[in-house]
């Protein structure tokens, strides 16, 4: 009879040990927590080139079959041109540890943090010039638009100065006025041209040189992304026939941001811009 207490007794003690360890086994995880919708935010492609910047142009979906479907918006401008999965497609997908290997592109490192996720043909993560891609996990919500203050806007303006249409970035004030007097060159400058940059930086764009007037640059909107300032631009007025050399500008100040700032045009067409 005391073998058989000391039994019972023994088996109840390990049926609530194991019942005890069952409740303290931590739930299992959902499945892998890259299965989600990336934008791709930078690409750099060593510690030499320069980077490419994005916003929600190029998406990568991944599925919880193992298949990857990147979409790329027509027209995206890509410097680099071994950046993976460019063209957009469905690609197969396996993930072992700390690799992601994807169909015909091979194996990357990964790393998921505070809603990145960061690929790396290095473990160093960039740390020793390697290749390291960045993208920004898509929750649905819009990006932040930003207001913009006009410093300047005319059509008359330095046609040597990069005759090129493109956008400029101003973050030290003495680099601004180094612009202002040797390059602007005004006798007088207007009171808005006086910028705090602890508080804004200045954004400036520039058309091509024209021979006639009646042309005009002009800042749309600034919009705010997670790793970037996307600066949309557009052309409201396309010359008449006035013959005289003019290169349009606008000169805006936005608070002060260490972002990368990123310029695009947009077309008008009746009340709408398109991309």
């Amino acid at each position: 009879m005391r073998n058989i207490i000391l039994f019972l007794a023994g088996t109840l003690f390990l049926a609530g040990c194991c019942s005890g360890d069952k409740s303290d086994t931590p739930p299992k995880k959902p499945q892998h927590e890259i299965v989600a919708s990336w934008n791709l935010a930078r690409y750099a492609p060593n510690g030499f080139l320069p980077n490419d910047y994005f916003t929600t142009e190029i998406a990568w979906d991944f599925k919880s079959n193992h298949t990857l479907k990147v979409s790329v918006e027509s027209g995206t401008q890509v410097q680099n041109q071994d950046l993976p999965l460019k063209q957009g497609g469905t690609y197969s997908y396996s993930i072992n540890d700390s690799v992601l290997s994807i169909q015909d592109e091979g194996d990357f490192y990964y790393q998921i943090k505070d809603d990145r996720l960061l690929l790396s043909d290095s473990p160093y993560f960039g740390a020793d010039d390697g290749m390291m891609m960045t993208l920004v996990k898509d929750d649905g919500q819009p990006p932040v638009a930003i207001d913009f203050t006009n410093i300047s806007k005319g059509e008359i303006f330095n046609g040597n100065y990069n005759p090129t249409q493109h956008g400029e970035v101003f973050y030290k004030l003495n680099l601004w006025n180094d612009f202002k007097e040797n390059v602007w060159g005004l006798e007088t400058f207007p009171p808005e041209t006086e910028v705090n940059f602890n508080e804004h930086i200045v954004v400036a764009l520039f058309d091509e040189p024209r021979t006639n007037g009646g042309h005009s640059i002009d800042v749309v909107s600034v919009t705010e992304y997670p790793e970037s300032i996307l600066v949309r631009y557009t052309k409201f007025n396309n010359g008449d026939l006035t013959q005289v050399l003019t290169r349009p500008y606008h000169f805006v100040k936005i608070p002060f941001t260490s972002k990368k700032v990123l310029f695009k045009q947009v077309y008008l067409t009746g009340t709408n811009f398109t991309k």
